[in-house]
């Protein structure tokens, strides 16, 4: 909203409130840009794109693209700095490239000076990006006493991703590093990079596939669990490939979940079923779990209640969970508190949990005494 030199601190104020409004509203509305602001330009940057009109996107490939853009233009327009070329560009997208190959998140600022200026004309040039990259545009900023980082970890996963589709390698480097946990977030944005900037559909389920290793015939062995678990990462920014690509994912990663016992596994495969936007998908996997907790593996069955405990409060998975607090198995029971505590609040179910004091096992006992309090805490009584 445009004001005129005549406007009032009241209505400025006013003007201030609502915009800070709108951009809480739509930032508690999208965890996953929501789990991005780390840091105050991140917010910042957040600020900038709500006072210009525009909507937080829902991806966060989108999100990173604008702040690229923020950076390089309005950011830049704001401190008084200059236009990159296309070679300066390239240059700081291959920095990131090149640092995550190395696993380097700071180097030291000699460092970038050499990178720059072999891929510049001199040195001079170098020390002109740098200065532009830091001072002007706040993509790099100082990471302690002359060392030197990208504002946002993910920022150089993004800057990366799009070096590598840019170098038309994407498949090389998915199947090189689809296996490295280190490398999952940028093999994610690599994805949708492909999916959502540049429409090409069939290409990014091309490479889902690939990296998912649908297509070979090794076992499930953890190696290619960690793949598989890459391959549904990408698939939970719902990037619009097959129904049937998608389905194979999903059915791999609980087969994974039944038949293997890897601890950080199944903690991954909770935070990915929380940050899955595919809602066919995301039922497709509730289903599995509400399955699984009639398993007769006790581990199972309490792997699946934690990872339920990450969904809604959907009355089938409230119903589900408060069926298994007599289960046999006490660490079956401590799970299915845990899960429950994180999503039912309603006064029926408090009572079913102070019930769960009483319950022999001391690790059931203090699930019970950590769901209700938060469900006091949640519900503004004082139960506790």
């Amino acid at each position: 909203m445009a004001l005129s030199p005549s406007s009032d601190i009241k209505e400025l104020t006013l003007v201030g409130q609502r915009q800070a409004e709108s951009l809480i509203t739509q930032i508690e509305k999208n965890p996953a840009i929501a789990s991005l602001i780390t840091n105050p330009l991140m917010l910042t940057i957040l600020a900038l794109v709500n006072r210009q009109g525009l909507s937080l996107p829902e991806h966060r490939v989108k999100f990173y693209s604008r702040c690229i853009l923020t950076l390089l233009d309005t950011w830049n327009i704001e401190r008084g700095g200059r236009n990159l070329t296309p070679k300066e560009e390239q240059v700081f997208h291959s920095l990131a490239l090149w640092m995550q190959k190395q696993e380097f998140y700071i180097i030291p600022e000699k460092e970038v000076i050499r990178f720059f200026s072999k891929n510049l004309e001199t040195e001079e040039e170098a020390q002109e990006l740098l200065k532009q990259l830091m001072g002007c545009r706040g993509i790099l900023c100082e990471r302690g006493m002359d060392w030197i980082g990208f504002f946002h970890r993910s920022l150089q996963d993004y800057l990366a991703a799009r070096a590598i589709y840019i170098k038309k390698e994407t498949e090389g480097y998915a199947m090189r590093y689809r296996r490295h946990p280190q490398w999952r977030e940028l093999i994610r944005l690599l994805t949708a990079h492909i999916a959502i900037e540049n429409l090409q559909i069939e290409d990014a389920e091309g490479l889902v596939r690939t990296i998912g290793m649908l297509d070979e015939k090794d076992e499930l062995e953890e190696k290619t669990k960690l793949a598989l678990f890459t391959a549904c990462w990408c698939i939970a920014d719902d990037i619009s490939i097959s129904k049937k690509t998608r389905e194979e994912i999903a059915y791999g990663c609980i087969k994974a979940i039944r038949d293997y016992r890897f601890t950080t596994l199944i903690e991954d495969f909770k935070n990915l079923f929380c940050a899955i936007k595919d809602e066919y998908i995301k039922e497709l996997l509730k289903n599995a779990l509400l399955g699984l907790l009639k398993d007769e593996d006790s581990w199972v069955r309490s792997t699946a209640a934690s990872s339920l405990g990450r969904v809604a409060n959907i009355e089938v998975v409230r119903d589900a969970l408060l069926g298994l607090l007599k289960d046999e198995d006490e660490f079956v029971r401590s799970a299915v508190i845990d899960a429950i505590g994180r999503i039912a609040y309603q006064n029926e179910v408090f009572e079913r949990l102070c019930h769960c004091l009483d319950d022999p096992s001391q690790s059931v006992r203090d699930s019970a005494f950590r769901a209700i309090a938060r469900f006091a805490y949640i519900k503004d009584k004082k139960y506790v």
